[in-house]
């Protein structure tokens, strides 16, 4: 059976065609490192259609990782590819 697509799941499926497009990166703006491309938490606020369901997106990407989605974006190693399909099995995966 096909999960629901509910606000939530669909402002991450959106993060993650965000990612794929504009391109995915670790660590913070605010450290001086600005250019176009987004962290998870980044694309997600870009895709989101209303604040109301930000906290809930965070929430499954959180329960999907087992790790707060900031602390597993930037863990060494990680790569755009593994940040795209992330965020794309939260969205899908069933909590």
């Amino acid at each position: 059976m096909t999960a629901p697509l509910t606000p939530d799941r669909l402002a991450l499926l959106r993060a993650a065609d965000l990612l794929e497009k504009v391109g995915w990166r670790q660590g913070a703006r605010m450290l001086g490192r600005p250019d176009d491309r987004l962290c998870i938490l980044e694309a997600l606020t870009a895709a989101i259609v209303s604040d109301e369901f930000y906290n809930d997106a965070r929430q499954r990407l959180t329960a999907h990782f087992g790790i707060d989605p900031l602390f597993w974006n930037d863990e060494p190693g990680r790569t755009q590819e593994q940040a795209v399909a992330g965020v794309r099995a939260a969205a899908i995966t069933d909590l």
